[in-house]
């Protein structure tokens, strides 16, 4: 069951990623820059102002961090274990 949530974790911040940046994109220009602030630069820029809880950009930071979460997750130890136990059984 570990395993499951493990890489169901990542399958909904992959599907939540793509739903943040694709709602939040005004044009059809491909995303180039990945870079995203820690979660706690994140509420830090939300909290001064510099980010608006609502606006476009904002998404798409929310999407690039859901999108780094997952890539840092499958550098992790143990997460092809977790996928091979998903699909073996």
């Amino acid at each position: 069951m570990r395993a499951k949530l493990r890489v169901m974790r990542q399958l909904t911040r992959l599907y939540y990623a793509g739903l943040l940046m694709a709602f939040a994109t005004k044009s059809s220009d491909p995303i180039a820059d990945l870079a995203v602030p820690t979660p706690d630069e994140f509420r830090a820029r939300v909290a001064s102002g510099e980010l608006k809880p609502v606006a476009l950009e904002t998404r798409i930071v929310l999407g690039k961090m859901c999108l780094a979460a997952v890539l840092a997750e499958l550098r992790t130890d143990g997460f092809e274990e977790a996928l091979r136990v998903c699909r073996d059984g």
